[in-house]
């Protein structure tokens, strides 16, 4: 009897033990969360992140420009790498270290400001129209967004992470967090820049 008690409490054990490891980890659910970011996989992104939805292109709006200028910049957008680095567990908190690597977007914006800037004030001065300027800061955007063909922008950034019912899910990321600066790369920091100097 006392065997058969024995025996009985091990596999109650065991069976703890195996539900406990079949559980995604906080690096699982990051890597999920991350892949589900690149291939815009919204139901899969409703599984990890602990808000209802999570949605990049809402941070990066281009809807003002032309349609395959707009479809340009989300695929490089989204084509960034990741290497998924430490992982701390504190609680129901944890956080996973991650190394973002693509297209320096933040430079070409901030390059195709200063361009801008300075070729439209000559055209200001000679009397050109409202539509013309349009017309060369769409020109001189494209030009330098083309010009991005290496991925030379690397960012350490963490993702933050809370123990749900559901298991791991990835925290809410605000509009003007590293981790979306990382992924834009640069761009959300370059555009906060320029509107500090503008405002100054």
């Amino acid at each position: 009897m006392k065997n058969k008690i024995i025996t009985l409490l091990l596999v109650v054990a065991m069976i703890f033990v195996f539900a406990a490891c079949s559980e995604p980890s906080p690096t699982d659910v990051a890597d999920d969360f991350l892949t589900a970011v690149k291939t815009q996989d919204k139901e899969a992104l409703s599984k990890v992140y602990v808000e209802e939805n999570f949605d990049v292109a809402d941070a990066t709006d281009s809807s003002d420009l032309p349609e395959d200028l707009q479809k340009e910049i989300v695929e490089k957008i989204f084509d960034f790498d990741y290497e998924l680095g430490e992982e701390k567990i504190e609680g129901d908190e944890a956080s996973v270290e991650v190394k973002i690597t693509t297209y320096d977007v933040g430079s070409a914006f901030t390059e195709f400001i200063g361009e801008y800037i300075s070729q439209a004030f000559g055209l200001a001065l000679s009397g050109t129209s409202e539509e013309d300027a349009e017309e060369l800061a769409l020109e001189i955007f494209e030009e330098k967004f083309k010009e991005l063909e290496e991925k030379d922008y690397t960012e350490n950034v963490r993702l933050e992470l809370k123990k749900t019912d559901e298991g791991w899910k990835v925290s809410e990321i605000d509009d003007d967090s590293a981790f979306l600066n990382a992924v834009t790369g640069g761009l959300i920091h370059a555009v906060k820049k320029i509107d500090e100097a503008l405002d100054e």
